[in-house]
């Protein structure tokens, strides 16, 4: 069920179903004003650039073949709480993916590949100071749960994505890579697929890119109220 803050925030955003693909166009790059501090909690739309290389499994433990680089443009929406101190003493930010796509189109496969967050209940995502001392640097752990389709199939649904990124000095992420760097650890577990062409072929991620991060909404303190976060595990 969608929290009805994300209703009246797409609203005041002009977030109708053509504006909202993650190919519309974006905002050129600015230098965010250095942060003290995580924010208080608030809804965020989080614009990104992934790449996914596509394989070719080897025919009878043969070598796999690199068919092509997939570049992704995404869009993601979540909802974060606010800041607190863990057991461990360093502050973190809860927060839920409410909302994703991801597309690219591939040429090997002459076709589109969508990448979707399920119709599912999403797990707990944090982003967690790396010292006691502040809240910067720290770290993004996205987790999702998400459907991806291409060539008129759906090649998988509920895949476990998780996304980790270190380093990160400002919330939400945006395109200065010193302040937001470059993702580059992902979910062990692939999506793989059967091709009419190539047989059994799978999608590895790369690298992901956060281009522009906007805060679409501060909750107020009764809106925080109802907000239904998942539990930590």
């Amino acid at each position: 069920m969608r929290h009805p803050s994300i209703l009246v925030v797409a609203a005041l955003a002009g977030l109708s179903l053509a504006g909202w693909s993650p190919q519309a166009q974006r905002p050129a790059p600015t230098e965010p004003t250095k942060p003290t501090g995580f924010p208080a909690a608030g809804i965020d739309r989080i614009d990104h650039e992934l790449r996914v290389d596509l394989f070719q499994r080897g025919a009878q433990g043969g070598k796999d073949k690199l068919l092509e680089t997939l570049n992704f443009s995404g869009r993601m929406m979540i909802e974060r709480g606010d800041p607190y101190r863990t057991a461990a003493g360093v502050r973190e930010i809860p927060f839920v993916i409410t909302r994703w796509e991801a597309t690219a189109w591939s040429k090997a496969l002459g076709s589109l590949v969508v990448y979707r967050l399920s119709d599912s209940p999403q797990p707990r995502s944090a982003i967690t100071a790396e010292t006691k001392r502040g809240d910067y640097p720290a770290t993004f752990a996205f987790n999702l749960e998400f459907d991806a389709t291409a060539y008129g199939q759906t090649l998988v649904r509920r895949h476990h994505g998780r996304p980790e990124g270190h380093g990160f000095g400002v919330v939400p992420p945006g395109p200065i890579r010193r302040l937001s760097p470059t993702i580059q650890k992902f979910e062990d577990k692939l999506i793989e697929a059967e091709h009419p062409k190539y047989g059994r072929i799978y999608f590895k991620p790369k690298d992901c890119n956060d281009q522009n991060g906007k805060t679409l909404h501060n909750f107020s303190e009764e809106e925080k109220k109802n907000l239904k976060l998942p539990a930590a595990k």
